[in-house]
């Protein structure tokens, strides 16, 4: 979308933060780049909707009780989708440092690169007591996205279980963000002047540990959908051959032998020899049937499988950590 920016909202999804949210707007305020602010009230009970209306120019949407980040996210989009806006500016309540000059570094990051659709910032957690932790950039709560992405999440809730499956799981939208948006497609960007101020600090964040279990589940689930779908469709297309193994089972068999064969510590074997697993799984399956063959269960399942050839389909190469992945400065 390089050289039209179209319309530029800047949101602020906030819960008890009348102490520092005017900093952030005020940084929105002084952005030459941002058309619109608003700030969504997620049930604050501190008067912090009282700092927001103080500012004429903002406006303000609350929620009549506290529904958590995700929801205030959901409505900030929602919003955005309402406005006509083609770029959304995203920032927590609690950052320090941040100023208009960054802020319209970091849309213009996002907007001069057609080639990209959301920038994400790292920055330091104040922790309080002299500590600090680096926010690596897929937990930030500091980006900016076009309008495609949050139009993605949007359908995606409505028509994809991936998004409804992070959604369920999550109260936090960085998950969905990061899995609304492919990786060759994002930019992190170093602002080294921002800090998030911790509650242990006085301030509103959520402890990164907390972000980093449920940004694990996030891709648990994700990964389990995806492995799932290619086992369903192996399964019919042997059966689609004629492989006598798999002819007689029906749609819903596909679909539990396919739920069976999903298993993280077996991924190797599966990427290596996908149809030799999937019929030594059947096999076992069945022998666990007959009371005549002993069955000694899932641990026998793996030793067996490791013994299979894994010369059917080749390993993919290793994936470079970094590769497709642009990292910038402001």
């Amino acid at each position: 979308m390089a050289g039209d920016l179209g319309k530029v909202v800047g949101f602020s999804p906030a819960y008890n933060e009348r102490e520092g949210i005017d900093r952030v707007i005020s940084a929105m305020i002084a952005s030459r780049l941002v058309d619109d602010i608003f700030v969504v009230d997620d049930g604050s009970t501190d008067g912090t909707a009282d700092v927001v209306t103080s500012f004429p120019s903002v406006r303000l949407i609350r929620h009549g009780t506290n529904m958590g980040k995700m929801e205030a996210f959901l409505t900030g989009i929602r919003e955005a989708e309402r406005a006509g806006a083609q770029v959304m500016f995203i920032t927590d309540a609690d950052m320090r440092g941040l100023t208009g000059v960054l802020t319209d570094g970091i849309i213009t990051h996002l907007t001069d690169r057609p080639d990209v659709e959301m920038v994400r910032c790292p920055y330091y957690q104040d922790l309080g007591g002299g500590d600090n932790e680096v926010c690596p950039p897929e937990y930030s709560g500091l980006r900016a996205i076009t309008r495609d992405v949050w139009q993605r999440i949007l359908s995606g809730l409505e028509h994809d279980s991936k998004y409804r499956q992070i959604y369920r799981a999550h109260s936090i939208p960085e998950p969905m963000l990061d899995a609304a948006v492919s990786e060759g497609r994002i930019v992190d960007l170093d602002v080294e002047e921002v800090t998030l101020i911790s509650r242990r600090a006085g301030g509103g964040a959520t402890p990164l540990g907390k972000i980093r279990q449920q940004i694990r589940q996030a891709e648990d689930v994700i990964r389990t959908r995806s492995m799932i779908a290619d086992y369903t469709a192996l399964l019919h297309e042997l059966k689609l051959r004629g492989d006598p193994a798999f002819a007689g089972l029906s749609n819903d068999g596909i679909r539990e032998l396919a739920r069976e064969l999903d298993d993280p510590d077996m991924d190797d074997i599966l990427r290596a020899s996908p149809t030799a697993y999937a019929k030594h799984v059947l096999d076992l399956r069945t022998a666990s049937r007959n009371p005549g063959i002993p069955f000694e269960g899932r641990a026998d399942l793996r030793r067996q499988a490791r013994m299979l050839s894994v010369d059917e389909v080749p390993k993919p190469p290793p994936k470079d950590a970094d590769a497709g992945q642009k990292k910038d400065k402001v």
